[in-house]
């Protein structure tokens, strides 16, 4: 098995990691029909160009995805004045910077993605509002989107928000494939062995450099936060 490839089919990856055959018990996708899977390579040359920019691309992608679900609520636009509107957003607050300083500088802010996130889903027409930083807390929120940050994410608490249908903006650091990245999370499945007792869960990304699903294995998962949307 590639040690570092993306995973585009869990149960053969599952088999590779286990050599054990695999089956999926479950599958819970609620957004399936809603899914958008816009790359960061289609957004690259717009402008000037953009470099890091995989922060702007998980928003397209999130906004796309409130807006198919939500239509009466959402302004129209194309992904990519969705994603140039929501880069010089990020660049307005000096959240986002177009830039890759030595590889160590640039891109989208981890500390203050949740203000990006609530800002240009405001400007795309979703009442949102960020509950709290650390919440476990749930709040009446008047018809609003809530944003609430769960630091770390832990694979049981992922898959208990996306059972209640929410979205999940990953932000991924050092994973072992995307290095430090963010991606929209909308699903997961439960796979079993069919000779042992092993079981793992793989969630659905948009990863924002394929223009199809890809998975996370929750083995997998390392060090990791996330906004959960809903």
């Amino acid at each position: 098995m590639k040690e570092h490839s993306v995973i585009s089919d869990p149960v053969l990856h599952a088999k590779e990691k286990y050599e054990e055959n695999f089956f999926t018990a479950e599958t819970v996708l609620p957004w399936q029909a809603y899914a958008s899977f816009c790359t960061t390579g289609q957004f690259a040359r717009l402008e000037n160009g953009f470099v890091r920019h995989c922060g702007p691309t998980a928003i397209t992608n999130l906004v796309l995805m409130l807006r198919a679900r939500f239509p009466e609520s959402a302004k129209a636009a194309s992904p990519e004045e969705i994603f140039l509107q929501s880069a010089a957003i990020g660049k307005r607050l000096f959240i986002y910077h177009n830039m890759d300083l030595f590889h160590l500088y640039g891109g989208t802010n981890n500390l203050l993605a949740g203000i990006y996130i609530e800002k240009c889903l405001q400007s795309f027409g979703f009442p949102c509002r960020i509950l709290n930083y650390f919440g476990s807390q749930s709040a009446v929120h008047g018809g609003r989107l809530r944003l609430i940050r769960r630091i770390p994410a832990n694979p049981a608490t992922m898959e208990q928000e996306l059972r209640k249908g929410r979205l999940l903006y990953l932000m991924l650091h050092h994973h072992r494939c995307y290095g430090s990245h963010h991606v929209i999370c909308s699903g997961f499945r439960v796979l079993k062995s069919s000779s042992s007792e092993r079981e793992d869960r793989y969630f659905l990304i948009a990863d924002g450099w394929s223009s199809s699903p890809r998975y996370l294995a929750a083995s997998e998962l390392g060090f990791c936060s996330y906004y959960s949307v809903f």
